[in-house]
This record gives C-alpha cells, structure tokens and sequence, in this order.
C-alpha cells in the first residue's frame, strides 16, 4: 500500500521508530495519552520548550511522554513555529498536534495518524515498542484495515512481526527503490 509519504516524513518516522526500538524493555516515561508530561512545578513551559527544542531525552528531564513527544529525543527538534505563547494563560507551549504533522504530512489522511499516534493506544499496546511497530507496519506498505476508527487488541497481531525487529538496508528496498 502506498500512502503517498514524502521522503521526509518517511525518514522521520523511520528515525522515530529505530528510536523507541532502542529504548529499554522497561522503560517507564513513554505514555500514548500524552504528547508531554511535564513536571507540575513547570508552570512557565521552559521544561517543555526546552525539551522540544534541544533534543535533552525525556527521561533526562523526569517527564513522560507519546511516541510524538519523544520526537526530539529522537534527534526531530519542533520547529519554533511551533512554539509560542499561550493568549489565555500567558505560558509557553509546545503544539505537538501541528508537530505531528512532521510525521504524516499535513495532508495525510487521519487514519494514518491514527493508526501511529492515537491515545487510544494506550488501552491496548501503551509501549514503545509497539509504536515503533506500527510505524514499520506503515512504512513496509503493510494495509491499515479499512474499518480502522480506533485501536483494538486485534490490530496487535497486524503489526506483531515488527515489534523489536531490526531494519537492514535491505528491508527499505524494493525493486531497488528506497521505500523510506
């Protein structure tokens, strides 16, 4: 299945993926129902901007964060653009939606964001290594079912075989053409 991926948001989610693969088992600040989970005594959002804009590594700063939020742990900065002044509380935030748009394209259809990214996941596979699995899943061409609205048990068999799998140069190409 082709999902009409730009080479850069191609290397991005494959960045992204070897990333979390190289987490450990046990990791314990990766959460799918959170882009960032900063400190409480955070309150101006320097934690945060800080974070996104120098690639510290969540744990480095005590937070947890979704596969999107460890983006620039990842070496995949958020733009400035992206940073800016909240106009109801005066705080600076971090606006990891439009941040995830790095990753599917801003004219990607929601399915393929969802499929990566969605909170639901943190019901049913809430680790990193099973967001770094559906990321594979996508960019080896593998289909997202149809009836895709939200993350079931289910989908786990789809994309199990990529789970902690580790990518040759040989796996990213077909008829020697780089898939990402």
């Amino acid at each position: 299945m082709d999902y009409d991926l730009s080479p850069e948001v191609r290397e991005r989610l494959l960045r992204l993926a070897f990333y979390l693969d190289t987490l450990p088992r046990n990791y314990s600040e990766f959460d799918m129902d959170s882009f960032f989970e900063g400190k409480d005594d955070d309150v101006s959002g320097k934690l945060e901007r800080r974070y996104a804009r120098k690639n510290g590594g969540v744990a480095a700063c005590g937070t947890t964060a979704c596969a999107i939020g460890h983006g620039p742990s990842a070496g995949i900065p958020v733009p400035d653009v992206f940073i800016g002044k909240d106009s109801s509380s005066g705080k600076w935030r971090v606006n990891w939606s439009a941040y995830g748009d790095l990753f599917t394209g801003p004219d990607n259809d929601m399915m393929i964001y969802k499929w990566l990214f969605d909170s639901d996941w943190s019901d049913v596979d809430n680790h990193h290594y099973g967001a770094a699995a559906r990321i594979k899943y996508l960019l080896m061409g593998e289909k997202i079912p149809d009836d895709f609205l939200y993350a079931k048990e289910e989908h786990r068999a789809l994309y199990a075989k990529y789970r902690k799998r580790k990518f040759r140069e040989q796996d990213a190409k077909q008829d020697d053409t780089y898939l990402f």
